[in-house]
C-alpha cells in the first residue's frame, strides 16, 4: 500500500512538472513619453511650442499627471493646451497647468464618460518664450509621473521611456 502511494505521488509531481508553461511570456512594450523636438533654437522674445508626445502606451489611462522640470532663466513657460488635433486623448479631454520656479505641473484628463485611451499620439502643447540667452533644458520628473483609470485609481506603467528637450535662445 505504502508503495502505491509512492508510486501515486511521484505521477503527480511528473505530471505537475510535465504541465508547467516553460513557454517564456513575450516581452512587455516599451512605451514612450517625449518632448518634441527635442533641440530648439530661437531667439530673446520669440516664442516655440513643444509637445508632449506619447508613444506605444498599451494599457489604457484615463488621466496623467506631469512634471516638467525647466530653466526659467532662460525661457518663459506661457501656456499648455490639448493639441490642435485631436491627440491621444479625445478632443473632449481636459488640460491644466501650473508652473511654479522652474516647475510645470500639467495635469490632462478624459471627461467623466469617456473611454480611457492608449495607444500613440500628442497629449498636449507647451509654449515658451525666450527671455535670456542661455539653454534651458525641459525634462520629465520620472517621480512625479503619475497615470490614472477611470474610477481615479493610479495604474503603474512599469517600462516607459521618457524624453527631454532643450531650448536654446540667442540674442535677436
Amino acid at each position: 500500500m505504502k508503495r502505491l502511494r509512492l508510486i501515486f505521488a511521484a505521477f503527480l509531481l511528473v505530471l505537475q512538472l510535465g504541465c508547467k508553461d516553460n513557454s517564456s511570456s513575450p516581452p512587455q512594450n516599451v512605451c514612450a513619453l517625449r518632448l518634441s523636438p527635442a533641440q530648439s533654437e530661437i531667439t530673446i522674445g520669440e516664442e516655440i511650442t513643444l509637445t508632449i508626445e506619447a508613444g506605444d502606451f498599451d494599457q489604457p489611462i484615463f488621466a496623467l499627471s506631469i512634471r516638467i522640470a525647466y530653466d526659467s532663466a532662460a525661457v518663459d513657460f506661457l501656456a499648455a493646451q490639448l493639441p490642435a488635433q485631436t491627440g491621444f486623448f479625445t478632443d473632449s479631454a481636459i488640460c491644466f497647468a501650473q508652473s511654479g520656479s522652474d516647475v510645470i505641473y500639467l495635469t490632462v484628463t478624459q471627461i467623466q464618460g469617456q473611454p480611457e485611451v492608449s495607444g500613440s499620439g500628442s497629449i498636449a502643447e507647451l509654449t515658451f518664450r525666450g527671455i535670456s540667452t542661455g539653454s534651458s533644458s525641459l525634462e520629465i520628473v520620472s517621480d512625479e509621473l503619475h497615470f490614472f483609470n477611470s474610477a481615479g485609481v493610479e495604474i503603474q506603467i512599469m517600462q516607459i521611456e521618457i524624453g527631454s528637450a532643450v531650448i536654446t535662445v540667442s540674442n535677436p
